[in-house]
């Protein structure tokens, strides 16, 4: 019973699960804080963009770029569209005029017990957050699938590009 109880202790203190969490929300929750504070921020100026932006990666022909604004700096962007099959929604938050983090969400067709589609109605299949300090990458958290399963696609890079033509369009 002695040595059961020590092999117990071991493998405790040995959890990688443990070890590896910890760091990640210490990384990520002063970011948290920030894109918790911008949400709340009810006086943010909200201008949405008037250009085209079809050629903007977002599903749906239904789209809409829009920024906030404290005073003349761009502190949030919401990329979101939407049409039959799905809608999707990014979300670019930033601090000090640089990229701190961007949130993004897909939802598809919504299917009841029998099978059959649920008019209007969406079940989200993805949700990832992914966090940047001074430009670099920080951490990810993700679920579901998402175009950055692929190994080839740098989901740092692709999203830093992304953002900066979605700043563009905007007035």
């Amino acid at each position: 019973m002695k040595y059961c109880f020590f092999l117990l202790l071991i493998l405790w203190l040995l959890n990688p699960y443990d070890a590896r969490s910890q760091p990640e929300n210490k990384k990520t929750a002063a970011i948290n804080k920030i894109c918790r504070q911008i949400d709340a921020d009810k006086s943010l100026k909200k201008v949405v963009a008037k250009a085209d932006i079809s050629h903007l990666y977002v599903h749906g022909s239904n789209r809409q770029l829009t920024g906030f604004y404290r005073d003349s700096t761009l502190i949030k962007m919401t990329l979101q569209g939407q049409d039959d099959e799905g809608k999707e929604l990014f979300v670019y938050y930033y601090k000090n005029n640089a990229l701190i983090c961007v949130y993004n969400e897909f939802s598809g067709p919504h299917f009841n017990s029998t099978g059959q589609r649920v008019p209007h109605t969406y079940e989200s299949n993805f949700q990832g957050w992914y966090y940047f300090r001074q430009g670099a990458w920080v951490y990810e958290e993700s679920t579901g699938h998402n175009r950055f399963e692929d190994d080839e696609l740098d989901a740092t890079e692709i999203l830093q590009k992304e953002a900066a033509e979605c700043r563009r369009i905007l007035p």
